[in-house]
């Protein structure tokens, strides 16, 4: 039986991560701050975490993996850009939109560092779930999820992160079989400009 601190724990952490995947920004962007802290005591007191707080329907010592699985999850989809983005950062409300999305990467960011494993399997199975050929998948799915391989080696360590990104073997097979992909055919511009920033930077 989960007890009333842990029930009022878990009801918390249940309302940020609602706020958190909220289709507006100013709703998610407001408990970015909050979702960090829980990031970092999750880092620090993992131990804690995992022996103490009970929660239903998960086995002890899976809750730390389970809480950063679903961060990611809402951050895959929070950092996907609307249909109708221009990337013209020089307009008011898309310089705001582009500035909520760094604000998420540095999530993104913090999670790689702590768990650069389990991102990893997740990078995966988000490449694995895109349709093919990548040349004619939709420039919001594709962009996301080679921004999530791209700013991989931002969070790992030492550095510098994508020399040490490189030395992962399943990452590598990630990077080469983008350009074994037929991606460089992909009509939408910003799609090619960050698939070749992700070709120098995991150059091989």
């Amino acid at each position: 039986m989960v007890q009333p601190v842990n029930m009022l724990m878990n009801q918390c952490l249940e309302l940020s991560f609602s706020c958190l995947a909220y289709d507006d920004i100013d709703v998610s962007g407001a408990v970015i701050d909050l979702v960090s802290r829980i990031l970092v005591s999750l880092e620090k007191k993992e131990s804690f975490w995992n022996n103490n707080i009970e929660t239903t329907n998960l086995t002890r010592g899976t809750l730390c993996n389970s809480l950063l699985s679903r961060i990611l999850s809402i951050l895959h989809l929070r950092m996907k850009y609307p249909t109708d983005f221009q990337f013209d950062y020089e307009d008011e409300d898309e310089a705001e939109e582009e500035m909520y999305r760094t604000h998420l990467r540095k999530l993104y960011q913090r999670i790689v560092r702590f768990r650069p494993q389990l991102v990893l399997q997740f990078i995966g199975s988000c490449l694995s779930s895109l349709s093919q050929p990548l040349s004619a998948t939709s420039p919001t799915e594709i962009e996301v999820a080679l921004r999530l391989v791209f700013h991989f080696g931002e969070g790992r360590r030492p550095a510098p992160g994508a020399k040490t990104a490189l030395r992962d073997g399943p990452f590598r097979e990630i990077v080469i079989a983008l350009h074994r992909s037929d991606i460089a055919s992909h009509s939408h511009r910003e799609v090619l400009l960050l698939y070749y920033d992700l070709a120098v930077r995991y150059s091989l």
